[in-house]
């Protein structure tokens, strides 16, 4: 039984089941399904316009950014879950799960059997990324073991592959090399070039050619253009990974090419699902599902056919590259000037109710164009100014979204990089 780290005493008394704050303006109920970044950001710069209601089966919300680095040193584990309590102040916040939504009664159902009205509904129920940097479970203590069992088998490998060449694959490499340098870390993308699923985004070859070489420099061995297919014990499929995505014990891999590679752990990072089976699970709603998964909303982010239900975020299936740059309203985007789909939700949502015209959504094309992604405390970006770099490479945005829902967070100090092979 591995220990829980020593940050876990310095959160928050666990949440109750339903927490309810000082009260709210508005009389019009808006209920957001989802407390990740989106919906909590929704839930944040809402209270002042409705009655606001979060549903959400987590303790916790959950940086997803900083679970690479989460997984590789428990002084970022707690930092990367900002406690629901500091999310919607003056609203409510349900600790539950949504199984189905009935739009002629307006109101969702909970797994315990509440029934939860709503005037307005938002679904910012996001997306499972197919990596360990992925927390499991649903409470702060859980969340938090499962990531320290993953740093535990990260520490104990000599010989780590990823198998995925994404930006999370790319980052869950440079976290490891950076935080555990005695580590030799091996990337295998099927892909001709790394990040090549970025779809619809198209990364210029010179800016990928530096994020490789950055991560040779740390040396990370970066293999493309060849898939990972078996092992000793069979098929190299995602069902053997488990949970945490990861499989551990000396063992041989056999790639495509016939290339054989050694390894003491593998960890899966490819693949993306995305949570929309409240839903798919509710009756005459399966059609607002599309055969990826996601959510279809029309061009003001409402639910298609649903005048007062939207969408946002991961979930949903507008067709761009998914930031939280171009999904949750915060400070730091007024840096960029940049309007997120919580902000365009927000001024939807106001309108509709006073019956003026909506605005459409339509993206950022500047924005559409940039991906910052990190190796370890350095990075390499798309288009955007430098100072940027550091700002997401230093901390992976956990002081800056930590401070952006009133939870002052202190950073630990910069770790030298593993220097130029």
């Amino acid at each position: 039984q591995l220990l829980i780290p020593t940050c876990l005493r310095d959160l928050p008394p666990t949440l109750t089941s339903a927490m309810s704050c000082a009260s709210v303006q508005g009389d019009e109920k808006l209920v957001i399904i989802g407390g990740g970044p989106t919906g909590s950001s929704l839930a944040k710069h809402t209270q002042k316009m409705f009655n606001v209601t979060l549903i959400e089966r987590r303790e916790a919300m959950v940086l997803k950014p900083a679970g690479v680095r989460a997984v590789c040193t428990a002084d970022y584990m707690s930092p990367s879950l900002i406690p629901l309590t500091n999310v919607c102040p003056k609203g409510k916040v349900i600790r539950g799960e949504a199984k189905s939504v009935d739009t002629a009664a307006k109101t969702v159902l909970l797994a315990d059997g509440q029934s939860v009205p709503y005037d307005y509904l938002a679904i910012c129920t996001g997306g499972i990324n197919m990596s360990p940097a992925e927390a499991s479970g649903s409470s702060i203590k859980d969340m938090i073991q499962s990531w320290t069992e993953t740093m535990e088998k990260i520490k104990a490998s000599k010989k780590c592959v990823i198998i995925g060449g994404g930006p999370v694959g790319v980052e869950l490499a440079g976290e490891i090399a950076h935080w555990h340098q005695e580590v030799k870390v091996t990337i295998v993308h099927s892909g001709e070039t790394l990040c090549s699923n970025t779809q619809p985004l198209k990364l210029p070859k010179k800016n990928i050619d530096k994020l490789t070489k950055q991560l040779e420099e740390r040396g990370v061995e970066v293999i493309v253009g060849d898939r990972a297919e078996a092992d000793g014990e069979g098929p190299l499929t995602m069902d053997r990974f488990g949970e945490h995505k990861s499989l551990t014990g000396q063992r041989t891999l056999t790639l495509k090419s016939g290339r054989k590679v050694e390894c003491d752990l593998v960890l899966w990072c490819t693949g993306f699902r995305p949570e929309s089976s409240v839903l798919s699970a509710s009756a005459g709603l399966a059609d607002k599902v599309d055969e990826r998964g996601q959510v279809k909303v029309n061009k003001f982010l409402q639910v298609e056919g649903l005048d007062t239900v939207f969408s946002l975020g991961d979930c949903n299936n507008w067709p761009e590259t998914k930031m939280l740059m171009t999904s949750m309203s915060y400070k730091g985007a007024e840096m960029i000037k940049t309007k997120g789909q919580c902000d365009i939700a927000m001024k939807n949502m106001d309108q509709h109710r006073k019956g003026k015209p909506m605005v459409e959504y339509v993206g950022n094309a500047k924005m559409s164009l940039k991906m910052m992604i990190t190796v370890g405390e350095t990075g390499t970006v798309w288009g955007m100014p430098e100072f940027m770099i550091g700002a997401k490479g230093r901390d992976l945005m956990t002081q800056g979204l930590n401070g952006d829902f009133g939870h002052k967070i202190k950073i630990p100090p910069k770790v030298p990089p593993r220097k130029k092979a």
